[in-house]
């Protein structure tokens, strides 16, 4: 199911009466509660003060016609003057999904970072280490002397980019094994 529809399929549920709660919308579609309000907010369905709030903000933003990066900025700017201010994290869970896209970036670059941390947690073998490299492709490493490099992974090869080169996983498992034996020693 597209966001889209999700969005179209939690809106219509929660049009029924009686109005169901948040929790039970998420339980029917195995999402959390606040993601349920983030699509009831994209629908244009859900009221309450904080979204009325949001809602006016991002309206007299809008009519300005900014830039596209610079709308939630102008947002957070516009809200930070009130009596009662809100998080960074309640702003944007009460803007529709649209608006906020661009965090969705930032949403995969910490996942990928929380899922790189738990590989390299796990390494106790090989497979475990080759994974991790996996993993690691695209990242930003640098050299001894504080050069830039990246690698890409091709079959059983590392690909970098600062060499015409490539490493291959057999040479990475010699020198894993090597190491394995001096740290054993």
């Amino acid at each position: 199911m597209t966001q889209q529809e999700l969005t179209a399929a939690v809106a219509a549920d929660y049009e029924t009466k009686p109005k169901p709660t948040l929790a039970s919308l998420a339980e029917k579609y195995k999402i959390h509660p606040l993601t349920v309000r983030k699509h009831l907010v994209t629908a244009v369905v859900y009221t309450s003060a904080k979204a009325e709030i949001v809602r006016a903000a991002l309206n007299t933003v809008l009519e300005k016609n900014p830039p596209y990066d610079q709308i939630l900025p102008e947002l957070e700017r516009l809200l930070e003057d009130r009596d009662t201010p809100m998080s960074t994290q309640t702003i944007y869970s009460y803007l529709p999904y649209d608006i906020t896209a661009s965090q969705t970036d930032a949403a995969e670059r910490k996942r990928l970072q929380r899922e790189r941390e738990a590989a390299v947690e796990r390494i106790v073998d090989f497979d475990s280490l080759w994974a991790a490299i996996v993993l690691f492709e695209g990242y930003p490493f640098y050299t001894a002397k504080g050069l830039l490099f990246r690698y890409k992974v091709k079959g059983g090869e590392l690909i970098v980019n600062r060499k015409e080169k490539s490493i291959t996983e057999s040479s990475v498992k010699i020198c894993y094994e090597n190491l394995w034996r001096w740290m054993v020693m």
